[in-house]
C-alpha cells in the first residue's frame, strides 16, 4: 500500500525594476547602396512587445565633418530613416539624431557615432558550386563555394551576410566577422587555402547571394562580441554576460552610452545560381 502524494503550487509574481531605457541605433552607409538608420528604445524584459521603433527625430550624415545628408523617416517603417547618399572608400563617416524637447523617448537629446572610415574590399575572384555524395558531417546534394584573395597589408576586417532564393540568413548564428590576422595577403582558392564554403546543402535551382563588407577593427569586436552573447545556451562554457555597447553615444554626456552602431562599409556581391 502507498502513501498519498499531495503537492501543491504557489504562483509567484515575478516583479522586476524597469530600468533606465536606451536609445538603439543601428545604420550603415556605403560604397554601393543608399545610407539606412534605424532607431529604438529598448523595451522591459517581461514586455511582450518589441521594441518601439522612434520617430520624427532629425538624423544627419556627416562625411569627414563636413554634413552631407539629413536623412528622411520611411513612410511606410516608423524609425528608420534613409538617404540616396553613396560613400566613398577612406573616407570618415558618422551620424547625428537630435531627438527634440518633448518627445516622448529621449527628449532633448543629441546621439553621435563615432567616426568610421571606409575601408577598402575586394571583389570575389569566381565562384562554383558541385554536388556531392553523403558523407560524414556533409549530407547529399549542392554546395557552393567562393574564391577571394586577401589584400596584402594588415588591419582588414570583414563582414559576409547570405541570402538563399532572396531571404537572408539573419539570426545570432548568422553572425560570420573575420579579419586578415592569419590570413593576410593569402587566397582561398583551393590552392593556397580551401575556398570558402557558402551556406549548406543546396538543391537545383537554388540562388545564393553573398554579400562580404569591409568593417572597422571596432566593428569586428562588437559583432564578435554580439555573437558570443546571443549564442549562449546556458552551459558552464559560455562567456559571462556582458554589457554590448557600439559606437553610439551621447554627444553632451559621453558616460550615456546608446546601443547599436553604425557601420561605414564598402560591399561587394557574388550570385551562385544552382543548375544541374
Amino acid at each position: 500500500m502507498f502513501p498519498f502524494l499531495i503537492g501543491c503550487q504557489d504562483v509567484i509574481d515575478l516583479s522586476l525594476e524597469e530600468g533606465e531605457k536606451r536609445i538603439i541605433i543601428n545604420g550603415r552607409v556605403s560604397d554601393t547602396l543608399p545610407v539606412y538608420v534605424d532607431i529604438y528604445a529598448t523595451a522591459n524584459y517581461l514586455s511582450a512587445s518589441t521594441n518601439p521603433r522612434i520617430s520624427n527625430v532629425t538624423v544627419n550624415l556627416y562625411e569627414n565633418e563636413v554634413l552631407v545628408a539629413t536623412l528622411v523617416e520611411n513612410d511606410t517603417v516608423a524609425g528608420n530613416y534613409i538617404d540616396p547618399f553613396i560613400g566613398s572608400e577612406g573616407n570618415s563617416y558618422f551620424i547625428e539624431v537630435i531627438v527634440p524637447e518633448g518627445h516622448p523617448y529621449f527628449s532633448n537629446t543629441r546621439w553621435v557615432s563615432a567616426p568610421e572610415v571606409m575601408r577598402r574590399i575586394v571583389p570575389a575572384d569566381s565562384s562554383y558550386y558541385q554536388y556531392q555524395l553523403e558523407k560524414p558531417f556533409f549530407d547529399e546534394g549542392y554546395y557552393a563555394y567562393v574564391m577571394f584573395t586577401e589584400p596584402a597589408g594588415l588591419g582588414d576586417s570583414y563582414r559576409q551576410r547570405i541570402w538563399r532564393n532572396d531571404t537572408l540568413w539573419n539570426t545570432q548564428y548568422d553572425i560570420n566577422v573575420f579579419n586578415d590576422e592569419f590570413i593576410d595577403g593569402r587566397s582561398f582558392d583551393d590552392i593556397d587555402l580551401p575556398a570558402t564554403q557558402i551556406g549548406t546543402v543546396a538543391k537545383a535551382g537554388d540562388i545564393y547571394k553573398v554579400e562580404l563588407s569591409s568593417i572597422s577593427a571596432e566593428g569586428y569586436n562588437f559583432l564578435l562580441l554580439l555573437q558570443e552573447q546571443t549564442v549562449q545556451v546556458g552551459s558552464t562554457f559560455d562567456p559571462p554576460p556582458a554589457p554590448i555597447f557600439g559606437n553610439i553615444v551621447n554627444a553632451d554626456d559621453p558616460n550615456r552610452l546608446g546601443l547599436g552602431y553604425f557601420f561605414a562599409s564598402r560591399l561587394t556581391y557574388e550570385i551562385i545560381e544552382i543548375k544541374e
